[in-house]
């Protein structure tokens, strides 16, 4: 059993502040962690590794050299080994890009690590967290999955069976069944993702290696991967509106309510 795990870098929320009478964002210290879902991720494919010792987990990551920090730290947590796709020779930047560094928007990403995966091969799972935190636009699954031409089972809480061609999983209210190879996204609260061990960390850096493949490796040229989308600007949500207090007595209250639709023409009557 063959499974990969994405692995995305973000930076670390911690390091923000919000100026809402600005609009502004403020990074005051630049530093970068695995998106907390992807750790989610990487654990469900550690306890198939727990009961299978055959199970091979590769991490998959897909943006700038300094994401090599982060698929090191997935095989300090038990993952085997790690690929990261970095090139320097992509297209030109968009405003919002699910890899903001790759400067490629969420389909340029889906293809190029679809082509990853197809060239490590014999992949039977691939595992993502459902969304980003930094983005939470959760886009990067089911557009992987698409490229791949692969079943997606969305926001699985455990893998209750993996073998023979099938994985059945859990939600939180329904149980999924879907042939191999599949793909499978899991929410952060999904389990609680492991230590680093201390001598795997050490190994991760002095003896392990993460594999770097550029777009020739994977049979890409910048012209392939021009963004579809473009984004039109940004600006902050308006402040939240405070609501009013109603008065009285309940049956007052839901009178007053309803007037209140009445008048917006919400209801009739």
């Amino acid at each position: 059993m063959k499974i990969v795990v994405t692995i995305k870098q973000i930076l670390d929320p911690s390091g923000f502040t919000v100026n809402r009478k600005r609009e502004k964002v403020f990074v005051n210290r630049e530093e970068y962690i695995v998106n907390p879902a992807d750790l989610n991720a990487l654990e469900m494919a550690l306890r198939v590794k727990d009961h299978d010792d055959e199970t091979e987990v590769v991490a998959l990551g897909l943006g700038p050299p300094r994401v090599d920090d982060a698929l090191r730290e997935a095989m300090a947590r038990g993952a085997d080994s790690a690929v990261l796709v970095s090139d320097p020779a992509l297209p030109a930047p968009v405003a919002q890009a699910q890899v903001a560094d790759l400067k490629i928007d969420a389909h340029g990403a889906a293809r190029l690590m679809a082509a990853a995966v197809e060239k490590i091969g014999d992949v039977n799972l691939v595992i993502c967290g459902t969304a980003a935190l930094d983005s939470g636009a959760g886009e990067l699954p089911g557009r992987l999955a698409e490229a791949l031409g692969w079943p997606v089972l969305p926001e699985v809480y455990a893998i209750d069976e993996l073998g023979d061609g099938v994985v059945r999983a859990s939600q939180r209210t329904a149980r999924l069944e879907a042939d191999l190879p599949a793909l499978l996204t899991v929410p952060r609260d999904a389990n609680e993702p492991r230590h680093i061990y201390g001598a795997r960390a050490i190994n991760a850096y002095r003896q392990w290696q993460v594999v770097t493949w550029g777009l020739d490796d994977l049979g890409f040229t910048p012209d392939d991967l021009e963004p579809l989308t473009t984004v039109g600007g940004r600006r902050f949500p308006p402040k939240r509106a405070l609501g009013t207090r109603l008065e009285g007595s309940i049956e007052e209250a839901v009178e007053s309510v309803i007037a209140q639709l009445r008048a917006k023409e919400l209801i009739e009557g």
